[in-house]
């Protein structure tokens, strides 16, 4: 008797609706497809030679490459040097990162040691962290990241050591938009 019992209180409960309102009702999962995207940015002619240029080690040693708006994933960030970088002194260095963390990408690399064969040449592909650039392609070592960027983290290069006085690289990331209306575009202002 008291499993009729049961077996009716709960069949009551159902189809009254009182335990539909205690239980939680089950949300439909959003799928996302990540698009990968490309953009490139033809980065200004590095002449640190000039007070406050691309280059210099000024009041505005940062260049903003690319600004982010909206959170992304970046799956991977290069850059091609299009013209020999140099300077004045064989200490030129450069580094890629992100607002708040300039060497995110890549740390400080030796870009204008011409002495010491550390140039960044025509024709090298700058593309590993601690990797100096190579000639024609490069793969990055090791396991591939994918980073992930907030809105106003800008991906930044910031020349330290000494002035790079000449050269031109472009650069090249792959992201894709982790909410709706995120973006990334080519920037090329100083700070």
């Amino acid at each position: 008797m008291k499993k009729i019992l049961l077996s009716l209180f709960f069949v009551l409960m159902f189809t009254s609706g009182l335990v539909a309102q205690t239980l939680p009702t089950k949300r439909p999962c959003v799928e996302s497809n990540l698009t990968w995207r490309v953009t490139k940015h033809a980065s200004s002619e590095f002449d640190g030679a000039t007070e406050n240029a691309h280059g210099s080690l000024g009041e505005k040693p940062t260049y903003t490459v690319f600004t982010v708006s909206g959170d992304v994933l970046v799956r991977g960030i290069w850059g091609v040097i299009n013209t020999t970088i140099t300077d004045a002194g064989d200490a030129c260095d450069l580094s890629l990162g992100v607002t708040g963390n300039t060497t995110a990408f890549f740390a400080a690399e030796a870009a204008g040691g011409a002495s010491a064969g550390d140039t960044f040449a025509d024709g090298e592909v700058w593309a590993a962290d601690g990797v100096a650039p190579v000639a024609g392609a490069e793969a990055e070592p090791g396991v591939q990241n994918i980073f992930m960027i907030n809105d106003g983290a800008d991906v930044i290069e910031t020349t330290t050591g000494a002035d790079c006085t000449a050269g031109q690289m472009d650069y090249y990331i792959i992201w894709a938009p982790a909410e709706s209306g995120a973006v990334v575009t080519s920037d090329g202002t100083l700070s």
